[in-house]
């Protein structure tokens, strides 16, 4: 079976237990054929925990050769596009995104949480990113009802953190205390 490479887009590395349980569960769900490469805010500490290829999000050539090499740009999960705390975290992902568009990768935007969305330019940049996706998934009716008004096909599902295989991931619980369990 031919291997596939695929760079795995999202606030990981980045110290939040919810991003890292949705990297984990999105390594999990991965199929065998997908070769991840993660973009990461502390990529050695990525490759250890999780045991994959990882590279600074933040250093240009590294992540132009990840994508360079991949075949699939998966993006999420989480609310990554949203402008209520910053208008640079939409910037930061749309722009992958389209980079990895005209790059020709298949584009997925998993797990996503749209919105809110207050600046024109950034709705404008965030439409533009998700009609350019060769699929789209959404956890939230807010989220949905946004990506319907677009006119952009999408699957609602529930966050894929509640699918996380039960066995534990190495490294979760170094993460910064106070920690909340819910089962």
């Amino acid at each position: 079976m031919k291997q596939v490479k695929a760079v795995l887009c999202g606030y990981y590395g980045k110290g939040n237990g919810g991003d890292e349980a949705l990297l984990a569960s999105l390594l999990q769900m991965l199929p065998k054929s997908v070769k991840p490469i993660v973009l990461s805010g502390n990529p050695s500490q990525t490759r250890q925990r999780y045991g994959v290829e990882s590279c600074d999000r933040m250093s240009t050539l590294p992540v132009l050769k990840a994508m360079g090499l991949s075949e699939l740009f998966i993006w999420g999960g989480g609310s990554l596009i949203q402008d209520v705390t910053s208008a640079a975290s939409p910037l930061y992902y749309c722009g992958l995104m389209g980079l990895a568009q005209r790059m020709g990768l298949k584009t997925i935007a998993w797990a996503q949480g749209v919105g809110p969305i207050k600046r024109r330019l950034i709705g404008w940049l965030a439409q533009r990113s998700f009609t350019g996706c060769t699929a789209v998934s959404v956890r939230d009716y807010g989220s949905a009802t946004l990506l319907a008004d677009w006119e952009i096909p999408f699957i609602m599902a529930p966050d894929p953190v509640w699918a996380l295989d039960s066995k534990p991931v190495p490294g979760l619980w170094d993460l910064p205390a106070p920690r909340v369990a819910v089962t």
